[in-house]
């Protein structure tokens, strides 16, 4: 259970000035200039009741996932309630806010990065996204504080891993014909039949 996994990881580091009710972790990373994606941020938070942040906008993608709890986003103009399984999405420049219910406070895993990409539409055209596989890609981010260096390379891994998750659809007639014409560039000093053409790609003949 992620959220059990969580208290029990991060049961130690309290906010000794809200009274010990609040539980953060903030892992330190090193701007690498990564093009293709750069982790610039990431942490953990348990949130106070009612607690918010914004309205403001920031430079880079930055992604919630909620682990327990609830609260609100607010993101061109439109409030949506985010509940634990939920991510929400913050896009750069992106003025956003978002508060945490004032009786089942939530928890999320955050992760923010540059990147060169052109992202997956549910990250472009959403403001919340569900998924089954999201839980265990954020949870193992809390892996990051057991490390000394590599931060930024494996939450790069990461990164990538939850891209291929929210990319994941039923191929098209030209993802099909653009699979094809690799094989064969690769391959073309083999006999290939049609049929084992069609075999790699998984269709029918």
């Amino acid at each position: 259970n992620l959220l059990q996994y969580v208290r029990r990881f991060w049961h130690n580091v309290r906010d000794e000035t809200k009274g010990g009710a609040a539980l953060a972790k903030l892992f330190l990373l090193s701007d690498q200039h990564f093009q293709d994606v750069n982790p610039v941020d990431c942490g953990w938070e348990r949130c106070q009741p009612s607690h918010s942040f914004g309205p403001t906008a920031r430079m880079y993608w930055l992604l919630h996932y909620v682990v327990s709890g609830s609260g609100v986003f607010e993101s061109g103009g439109v409030g949506r309630p985010v509940r634990a399984g939920q991510m929400f999405v913050i896009r750069p420049l992106e003025t956003t806010f978002y508060q945490a219910d004032d009786r089942d406070p939530w928890e999320y895993i955050w992760i923010g990065f540059t990147s060169a990409l052109t992202l997956p539409a549910p990250l472009r055209e959403q403001a919340v996204v569900q998924h089954s596989g999201l839980s265990s890609i954020f949870s193992s981010v809390l892996r990051l504080e057991a490390m000394t260096q590599g931060r930024e390379l494996y939450l790069c891994g990461r990164i990538f891993q939850l891209l291929s998750l929210l990319s994941e659809r039923q191929p098209s007639e030209n993802d099909y014909v653009e699979q094809a014409r690799t094989y064969l560039a690769s391959n073309y000093m083999m006999d290939i039949s049609i049929a084992g053409l069609a075999g790699q790609l998984g269709l029918n003949r």
